[in-house]
């Protein structure tokens, strides 16, 4: 069973991580209505911890303001609070909080977290969450790489990576992938 990560420890401390990402260039979605066709892609080794693909099905979930929404694009920073999440604000689900003095983030193909500290010390973070919905053309661009639910998706499907229907993470990749909207104008 999953449970958010309960460690609201604000870490300031986190910045050798953060200093090794490299900033992606950013990918507009057209300004269309109904999702066609999202066309899974291939992998590119980028070598940062932090950069996340999935191997297989599913989408993670990131909470933001308006709620949760899916994305595929698991190029993923750690806030000043030291919370896993995107550039644009929204966190990992179930919400990891990366300690001070980690110094390495290891990320298994089953999700789960495990930051290596200064000390040497290993500590099992959290699991990941990876999400799905039961009809996928209901989803609609949210922005900055996300897709937002509707009345037409279903409700979100949560598991962990590489159960039954899920893909496994590939740490230090991103995935290139193209989606396809059609406008209805």
């Amino acid at each position: 069973a999953m449970s958010p990560d309960t460690n609201s420890r604000a870490s300031t401390h986190a910045a050798p991580l953060r200093q090794t990402l490299a900033v992606a260039p950013s990918v507009a979605y057209a300004a269309t209505t109904r999702l066609e066709d999202v066309q899974h892609g291939g992998l590119i080794l980028t070598g940062n911890s932090l950069d996340l693909a999935i191997g297989g099905a599913g989408f993670f979930i990131l909470d933001g303001t308006d709620g949760p929404v899916l994305s595929r694009f698991g190029r993923f920073q750690l806030a000043a609070n030291g919370m896993l999440g995107d550039a644009h604000g929204r966190t990992v689900r179930p919400g990891i909080t990366v300690p001070a003095g980690t110094i390495a983030l290891n990320v298994s193909a089953l999700g789960d977290v495990v930051a290596v500290l200064d000390s040497g010390q290993r500590q099992y973070l959290s699991t990941l969450e990876l999400g799905t919905v039961a009809h996928p053309d209901g989803l609609r661009p949210a922005g900055d790489h996300a897709l937002g639910i509707s009345g037409e998706t279903g409700p979100i499907v949560r598991s962990a990576p590489g159960m039954q229907g899920f893909g496994r993470i590939v740490q230090g990749g991103i995935e290139v992938f193209s989606i396809h909207w059609m406008s209805e104008a």
